[in-house]
């Protein structure tokens, strides 16, 4: 298996995701290598020293409470089970076959031979996905601080769960960095490697309309019309042909995943169903939200402004590996994307502890290592949308 060591990557994901500067990585929105798809390793607690959690305890505390909540990932439909992927992934896809004319059904004709023995080949196509990514958690404890800090057994177990779920926190938020960068790469190929993208402005309003999401984004209409045309893209997801994909070969989907950037999933919910006090009349089933495609923070203006929020932002690859091109990419102003289940995907099947103990300080060092598996596979159906 092939490991790919892009830790540098997920640094600069994990610095746009929170917004500040993370290993030296500024948080506001820039060009970033998303088609790495990149691994993380970071101190949970943030300084990379045994002292970083010392400073937060106080010897003999009379009460103490410790943060246990674990921050969780929303983006469920790119997740893959275990038993799904494992190791390397092959995947192996049928062509339409021939279709002959069959002599039986319209007259045999007396003394003219009929060959049984020809050889069909069977129309396949297979890839294998053989990269392995991996990152790690690591976590020191010494001994006399832990002993020292505590007055009962219940706050030194209140304190490990807190460590626990720290850690649990920080594989979440690297696995869901991971998933905005799958998505990002899924938007850059439908924008500019395949060309499914819908400009929805376009296709509503006519070419030239000058309209921007400000003069949309409270059009009724506007927004009924994007809800039809997500409700027909899934159905005609599931049709066997070369639509929406590289066109190497038909596929058809089975199970059809919508993700859309909460501004306008929102707003649609709010605007369009409303007054149906019933959010399944929204008519495009269910779908995940991002609040950000890539990062929320940009230079003079507000959190979250539709504008950053809505932005995609890719490096330059001379390998060209998403087939955009070699230079940078840039996509603005996209909605959502939707995608055949295939089409995307992220699978973190091993996970393990390991520990060693130095005796000359007297510390001991815990580690979570965690492997796992990503696809991007444009021979299925994705569509971005976007408005212009």
């Amino acid at each position: 298996m092939k490991h790919i060591d892009v830790v540098a990557v997920e640094q600069k994901a994990i610095a746009q995701a929170l917004g500040e500067s993370y290993f030296e990585n500024d948080g506001k929105i820039a060009s970033i290598e998303s088609y790495k798809l990149a691994d993380v390793g970071k101190d949970v607690l943030n300084s990379g020293s045994v002292e970083s959690y010392t400073k937060a305890l106080l010897t003999q505390l009379g009460k103490m409470e410790i943060e246990s909540d674990v921050f969780k990932d929303t983006i469920a439909s790119l997740n893959v089970p275990t038993e799904m992927w494992y190791g390397y992934l092959e995947r192996i896809k049928f062509d339409i076959q021939d279709v002959v004319a069959d002599a039986k059904y319209y007259g045999l004709v007396d003394g003219q031979t009929y060959d049984d023995h020809v050889f069909y080949q069977p129309k396949v196509k297979a890839k294998i996905f053989e990269e392995i990514k991996t990152f790690k958690c690591p976590m020191s404890f010494v001994n006399d601080d832990i002993d020292e800090s505590f007055v009962s057994w219940e706050q030194k177990n209140a304190f490990f769960e807190g460590i626990r779920a720290s850690i649990k926190s920080t594989l979440n938020l690297a696995v869901k960095v991971i998933k905005h960068m799958l998505l990002q790469s899924g938007v850059a190929i439908s924008v500019g490697a395949t060309d499914t993208a819908i400009h929805l402005i376009t296709e509503y309003f006519g070419a030239n309309s000058g309209k921007t999401y400000n003069d949309v984004k409270n059009d009724k209409d506007f927004r009924i019309f994007v809800n039809e045309r997500i409700a027909n893209l899934k159905n005609q997801f599931k049709d066997w042909n070369t639509a929406f994909s590289n066109g190497s070969i038909p596929t058809f989907a089975t199970k059809v995943d919508v993700t859309l950037l909460d501004q306008w999933a929102n707003g649609t919910k709010f605007q369009v169903t409303a007054n149906t006090y019933n959010p399944i009349d929204i008519g495009i089933g269910d779908y995940d939200t991002v609040s950000s495609w890539q990062a929320f923070k940009d230079t003079d203006k507000s959190d979250y402004d539709f504008a950053t929020a809505s932005k995609i932002m890719i490096s330059a690859d001379a390998n060209n590996k998403l087939g955009v091109g070699t230079s940078a990419f840039t996509a603005s102003n996209v909605i959502g994307l939707i995608r055949d289940h295939r089409a995307l995907g992220i699978c973190p099947y091993r996970e393990k502890v390991t520990s060693n103990y130095t005796a000359s300080a007297d510390f001991y060092n815990q580690y979570l290592h965690v492997q796992f598996n990503t696809c991007i596979d444009s021979d299925y159906k994705m569509v971005a949308l976007v408005l212009d």
